[in-house]
């Protein structure tokens, strides 16, 4: 229960800063440039 919360939480804070507070990691990584450019080969064996 308490996952929720602080998803519910966190979404209203980035609701209510129009998007400027991103709690999530994509923001980081794709400021840093992780992954750019690089494809990963992923398969199911």
């Amino acid at each position: 229960m308490y996952l929720i919360d602080v998803y519910n939480v966190a979404n209203k804070v980035y609701l209510e800063t129009d998007g400027y507070f991103d709690c999530s990691s994509f923001p980081i990584i794709n400021e840093w440039g992780f992954y750019k450019n690089k494809k990963m080969n992923m398969s199911i064996h």
